[in-house]
């Protein structure tokens, strides 16, 4: 008898086998990866990143508490002489505080965030419900409206595309922050491939860098971002 005939080469070689992949995943499931880390819940989340921010907030403010009144009153004069729009926006909204309401969700709308649009094209929607709307996600603060990241995002776009920093600074994170959501949650389309951010989406990141006119330019297929 040959020893490809024999009755015991091919349990000895699926044994082998078995035994090796066994090992392979009884490796990820101890130690790989996510390996004993209790999974957040949207919530958990956006609580976490909340804490990142207010802890990076409270940092940042116990810098300018060193600063000496001064050195602060020339801080804000160099502000206000390189970002005007931006110094004049926040001093408006700092001498007239207004809140923020959420009107009524259009019909074609189910996460009841979403805001009526201008053209068919722009209306769309998320398709989330509630809590679960896309522009709750924390994924939104990190990476779609986070100033630090959008400033990394410009320059950037500013080294490989070319232009100048001459733009309105809620104006250019706008931008930004539309570019940041459609790699983010698309992937990368190529040139002149876009597709249109969901309302609820677009009025997160307007209200949250918003125009003082609200004039905002609207989706226009086929442009490039």
């Amino acid at each position: 008898q040959s020893l490809g005939d024999s009755p015991e080469t091919p349990s000895r070689r699926t044994s082998g086998r078995r035994g090796r992949r066994g090992t392979g995943r009884g490796g990820r499931g101890r130690g790989g990866r996510g390996a004993g880390t209790p999974r957040l819940t949207a919530a958990a989340a956006r609580q976490q990143v909340a804490n990142q921010q207010q802890e990076r907030t409270e940092n940042i403010r116990e810098m300018i508490h060193r600063v000496d009144s001064e050195q602060l009153r020339e801080l804000v004069l160099q502000l206000m002489n390189s970002y005007p729009a931006l110094f004049f926006d926040i001093w408006e909204r700092q001498q007239h505080p207004q809140r923020m309401t959420i009107p009524d969700s259009p019909g074609w709308c189910t996460c009841e965030r979403c805001r009526e649009m201008p053209t068919v094209e722009e209306r769309v929607c998320c398709l989330g419900t509630g809590d679960n709307c896309l522009s709750l996600r924390p994924e939104i603060d990190t990476v779609v409206i986070d100033p630090l990241v959008l400033g990394v995002a410009r320059e950037l776009r500013r080294a490989i595309c070319g232009g100048n920093r001459g733009e309105e600074p809620n104006k250019a994170n706008r931008h930004a922050a539309y570019r940041q959501f459609v790699l983010w949650h698309y992937g990368r389309l190529g040139n002149r491939n876009r597709r249109a951010v969901p309302s609820c989406v677009v009025w997160r990141i307007r209200s949250t860098f918003p125009d003082p006119h609200d004039n905002y330019v609207g989706y226009i297929p086929g442009r490039l971002l």
